[in-house]
């Protein structure tokens, strides 16, 4: 992304961003050197009511276009993408003044160690999660979220002593494939929008009015 010598960005440059699909995905895995980088994840539930929650990227492949989060398997949001994996996920770059509105398949990867997703999927499971804070870790051995609370029953409902080398089996990791980006650049003088698809492995892209 290239500024100006006064630090701004470069307009041509944020237009060219949200132009072309691999060069979003760059900017995003950029962002991921500063965490946390925040997104507004909308899923449905089984009465097809729509609903959203904030979460955190973990990851970002470009090379299998995915996006990659940590959940609680209790979460109604997992429970949710087991019944309907395509779901939306916007993201805000506050600097570049970009929005970013993308359609995902989710899939869940269960930890544990109980379910087997594949020894490269296992492999990311494990990385995930050593990559949490004990504190982090410590929430998936408490009592699910979104529960009425009852004073007294905080306490851990599995024992952890120390960094657990193993998921718990209250973690998943879920990983989203992008099928379609919408990006739109606010400028000062012009908002830019283009929409994203991809088609057999492909991208294919428009620009559309903002």
């Amino acid at each position: 992304m290239r500024r100006s010598a006064a630090g701004e960005i470069d307009p041509q440059s944020t237009a060219m961003t949200v132009a072309r699909p691999t060069l979003i995905v760059r900017r995003l895995r950029e962002q991921l050197r500063n965490p946390p980088l925040l997104g507004a994840m909308g899923t449905l539930d089984a009465a097809g009511a729509a609903r959203v929650r904030m979460v955190v990227i973990r990851g970002i492949h470009p090379g299998r276009g995915e996006i990659v989060i940590c959940a609680d398997s209790r979460s109604r949001k997992v429970r949710q993408l087991k019944l309907k994996k395509r779901g939306e996920l916007c993201i805000w770059l506050p600097v570049e003044r970009i929005q970013l509105r993308m359609l995902l398949d989710w899939t869940v990867l269960e930890g544990g160690g109980t379910v087997r997703n594949g020894p490269q999927k296992d492999r990311l499971v494990r990385k995930l999660w050593t990559a949490l804070s004990d504190e982090s870790q410590l929430l998936f051995a408490r009592p699910p979220s979104g529960k009425l609370f009852r004073p007294g029953c905080g306490a851990l409902n599995q024992p952890i002593t120390g960094r657990e080398a193993s998921a718990s089996v209250n973690f998943s990791v879920l990983t989203g494939k992008i099928i379609a980006m919408d990006a739109l650049v606010i400028g000062s003088t012009e908002h830019i929008r283009y929409l994203h698809q991809r088609r057999n492995r492909k991208w294919h892209s428009v620009r559309i009015n903002p």
